[in-house]
């Protein structure tokens, strides 16, 4: 994979095979977003390990979630609803994602969204209010495993 930099020093994803535009408009969301420095781990770490828990009524066994993931869902969860409760909606909701790095650059392996209205009369999603809870799990969903 031959690496390209930009004009700041990163390294970008490379065009390959005519998705030049593609590319250019990803590394401009990446860097727009500062999804590099904002990103945080998705799941609980030990001992290079990703650690499991309990969950659910039959307590199946789970990856756990990063405590850093739970704050940072949980506190763009309160700035959406601040937003609703002052009707002065500026987000639609928040884009989520797992990503990996190669070579310093940010690949997406699955994007996901939690929109700020439900269905209804524009009431606030139950996803985005759920998150503001300090007890329970934010949600937020992983895409399937593989059958």
């Amino acid at each position: 994979m031959t690496e390209h930099t930009s004009d700041d020093g990163r390294v970008m994803l490379p065009p390959t095979h005519g998705m030049d535009a593609k590319v250019a408009l990803w590394n401009a969301f990446v860097a727009s977003h500062r999804i590099s420095e904002e990103c945080v781990p998705l799941f609980e770490v030990c001992d290079g390990r990703v650690q499991t828990m309990p969950y659910g009524r039959n307590e199946r066994i789970i990856l756990e979630r990063s405590s850093q993931m739970d704050a940072l869902m949980r506190k763009l969860g309160r700035q959406l609803i601040d937003e609703y409760n002052r009707s002065q909606v500026v987000h639609d909701g928040l884009i989520y994602m797992m990503l990996t790095r190669e070579h310093d650059c940010v690949v997406p392996l699955y994007i996901g969204k939690a929109e700020i209205f439900g269905r209804g009369a524009r009431n606030l999603s139950a996803n985005i209010r759920d998150l503001k809870r300090g007890g329970g799990r934010c949600e937020g969903r992983a895409p399937d495993p593989p059958s």
